[in-house]
């Protein structure tokens, strides 16, 4: 991630993309996993706004390492906390038809996963709030 700031400080933003796109790929166990597919999505959001389709995809497939995981809702509440904001701010950053449907399907999965592995009496708080805007919250 150093090299993708380094990247952006001289304005080559598909390098610095590439960073972070290797940091991930290279990144090995769960909870590193999910924090640089995090990263990942957050770089892609900044700096590839407008590629829906591989901001879906990277936003499911973080989401479906996070939720193969034991405990996954809560021993990850911070990472899918920031995911979910980082994914928010992109869709209301540009009203698209498009962003909202990208959202729609990750919000789909996420709800997915929270009723087959959560029970409905504990609901953690990445479940009931994710992709939730702070005004509908």
């Amino acid at each position: 991630v150093s090299l993708s700031r380094l990247e952006r400080s001289e304005n080559n933003l598909d390098e610095a993309l590439g960073w972070c796109e290797k940091a991930w790929e290279a990144s090995s166990g769960p909870v590193t996993r999910a924090r640089w597919g995090n990263a990942y999505l957050s770089c892609l959001v900044e700096l590839s706004p407008d590629d829906v389709a591989r901001i879906r995809d990277t936003g499911l497939q973080v989401l479906t390492e996070i939720a193969d995981q034991d405990n996954w809702a809560e021993n990850h509440a911070r990472t899918l906390s920031r995911l979910s904001a980082s994914l928010l701010e992109w869709s209301e950053a540009t009203e698209s038809a498009e962003r909202e449907a990208a959202l729609g399907t990750i919000r789909a999965e996420m709800k997915r996963y929270c009723t087959s592995t959560v029970t409905a009496d504990e609901q953690p708080e990445s479940c009931e709030n994710f992709l939730v805007a702070a005004s509908s919250a």
